[in-house]
């Protein structure tokens, strides 16, 4: 049945983009880790209240891990994106399919049966 290859084969590309997806949420929590080691977050100000860089900091490893978790953060909404479409073409698969075994299971009626 070819409905049950392109089945599987979707199945495992989900699977595939899920482990792609499940890595980058690992690396972002890294970075975050980073950003707790400095006290700092995403948003936090980097310079004192004379717009010097804090001392206290360093300032490339922030800026570092900050890059790195906005751009996994977009990767792993595409991925997300990309698996909402498989998932979307999986289901519609498998829709098909119960409607072709439906639609050859239901008995046929006769014309006086239908009056």
């Amino acid at each position: 049945m070819p409905g049950a290859s392109k089945r599987e084969e979707l199945r495992q590309e989900l699977l595939a983009i899920h482990r792609k997806r499940s890595a980058l949420e690992k690396e972002i929590l890294a970075f975050h880790e980073v950003l707790k080691s400095q006290n700092v977050g995403l948003t936090d100000a980097l310079v004192d209240e004379n717009d010097f860089p804090r001392e206290d900091l360093n300032l490339y490893q922030i800026r570092t891990a900050r890059n790195k978790i906005i751009c996994l953060t977009n990767d792993c909404r595409s991925l997300t994106l990309e698996m909402e479409r498989k998932m979307h073409e999986l289901h519609s698969i498998d829709k098909e399919a119960q409607e072709n075994s439906s639609a050859k299971t239901q008995p046929f009626s006769s014309p006086r049966q239908q009056q």
